[in-house]
């Protein structure tokens, strides 16, 4: 008879063998050396003597016509991915934040048009040169070498996405531009420091009104692009951005919770949100859904089941989580996928 048929006939009566934690084909190992002989191998969490087991618990020298051959091993685990920990690359659905919060979630990859400049530089002597030379000669200053623009182009560049109150330490209007400030993977609270785990500097970010707002969104530079990857942890990369119905089933991919599904609920929803220190703010246009997230899951993107991302999550309460529209977020912070 065929070894795996023997080994499919056999499987159930040595899974219920103590110790016993898996029965495969193989071949047979004699004192570390491969003997070259099929065997059905037995896994065993530990090995023990003749003496220690009972008779039903002991594995026959023999199933058929092949050996058996027992081999000790932990019981293996699936590789869960700690989103608390620093990853380089970083993957969305992480641990991040600005480096004087806590920590909240690493979004999505998103990308935006910017205008990149190339320069050289050149002898002021240098035909056109002259005036600059000269000019500079009158107020006292040595003029060797100047910056000249030789070509402006829009470049596709990627950032981070998340909310303004994770990436922006919850920048509202009025307060001091913090554009260029460090942001951290893990956040703060996962115990990221700066400069240790910079990942990415501060680029762009909504304000938030304190009357009323509609997106609560920030994006950050990657100090190297290699530092990150497009796919977000447990759900992979997305393929487009889509409209929030009621109804739709949706999924997040968040640092605190890890990946949640659930249900959108409402649409166009005016609702009190609260910022702690900051007041009470007024988001106009929301998106409530099942309550499928925790504190620390904030910039999470949410997508339905076709990968589609809906919306950013923000907020929640215990009866709700709470997410910007994703095209007004990628409207007002005029990025792409």
């Amino acid at each position: 008879m065929d070894i795996r048929k023997i080994k499919d006939l056999r499987s159930s009566i040595l899974m219920r063998k103590k110790n016993v934690i898996g029965v495969g084909v193989g071949r047979k190992i004699t004192g570390g050396e491969e003997t070259g002989e099929d065997a059905i191998v037995v896994f065993v969490e530990k090995k023990q003597t003749l003496e220690e087991l009972d008779s039903q618990d002991v594995v026959p020298k023999n199933l058929g016509d092949f050996k058996t051959d027992v081999v000790e091993t932990d019981m293996p685990r699936i590789h869960e991915v700690d989103r608390k920990v620093r990853h380089r690359p970083a993957m969305p659905g992480t641990s991040i934040g600005h480096h004087k919060i806590t920590a909240g979630t690493f979004g999505c990859v998103v990308y935006r048009d910017e205008d990149d400049t190339e320069y050289k530089w050149v002898e002021c002597d240098k035909t056109g040169a002259g005036i600059i030379k000269f000019m500079m000669n009158i107020i006292g200053l040595d003029c060797k070498l100047m910056r000249k623009t030789i070509a402006t182009m829009s470049v596709r560049k990627r950032y981070i996405l998340s909310n303004n109150h994770v990436l922006a330490n919850s920048a509202f209007v009025g307060d001091p531009d913090i554009r260029g400030e460090a942001i951290l993977q893990p956040g703060k609270h996962d115990g990221g420091r700066n400069p240790e785990d910079k990942l990415a500097e501060l680029h762009d970010y909504v304000e938030i009104d304190p009357n009323w707002c509609y997106v609560d969104c920030a994006i950050a530079k990657p100090m190297n692009d290699s530092n990150i990857t497009d796919g977000i942890l447990d759900i992979g990369v997305p393929a487009g951005i889509n409209d929030a119905v009621v109804g739709l089933k949706i999924k997040k991919s968040g640092r605190t919770t890890g990946l949640t599904t659930g249900w959108v609920l409402y649409t166009n929803v005016d609702i009190n949100v609260n910022y702690g220190s900051k007041g009470i703010v007024l988001c106009k246009n929301q998106i409530l859904c099942s309550a499928m997230s925790q504190g620390g899951d904030s910039g999470s993107a949410v997508l339905d089941t076709n990968n589609n991302i809906v919306g950013l999550l923000f907020a929640g309460s215990q009866n709700f989580m709470v997410m910007n529209p994703i095209q007004k977020v990628f409207e007002e912070l005029n990025i792409t996928l």
